[in-house]
């Protein structure tokens, strides 16, 4: 019996010693996050403050950052998308020879077929 109390007290020692150290990295924690809360309202009122420092913006500035994006956009598209420069295929000619030798279980031809391909599109090559 005392055995069994003496595990017992063993068991809740250990268990306090972990509850203590829960109870430390909490602790931790918390004032980590009020550390960071800190840091958060100091660069909050830093950012107010440039803020009402900062000129306003040209209207020459607000239009020229968007066309330094858009035009090389529109250039790069313009030359690599084809425009009315459809590749055309087509049936040259064609003949079928049917030989002279067929029986009436089996019947054979033979197909003569030129194909021509054109690509005006110079540039894509086909």
């Amino acid at each position: 019996m005392l055995l069994l109390e003496m595990a017992h007290v063993e068991f809740l020692n250990r268990e306090v010693s972990s509850i203590e150290a829960e109870s430390q990295m909490l602790e931790k924690l918390v004032v980590e996050y009020l550390r960071v809360l800190e840091q958060l309202e100091y660069w909050k009122s830093e950012n107010g403050f440039l803020q009402r420092k900062k000129p306003p913006t040209s209207l020459k500035s607000r239009i020229a950052v968007p066309y330094f994006i858009i035009a090389p956009l529109v250039l790069t598209l313009f030359l690599t998308l084809p425009r009315g420069y459809d590749p055309e295929f087509l049936v040259h000619s064609a003949a079928l020879q049917y030989p002279r030798n067929n029986t009436p279980s089996e019947f054979t031809a033979m197909w003569n077929l030129t194909l021509l391909a054109m690509n005006p599109n110079k540039k894509w090559d086909m």
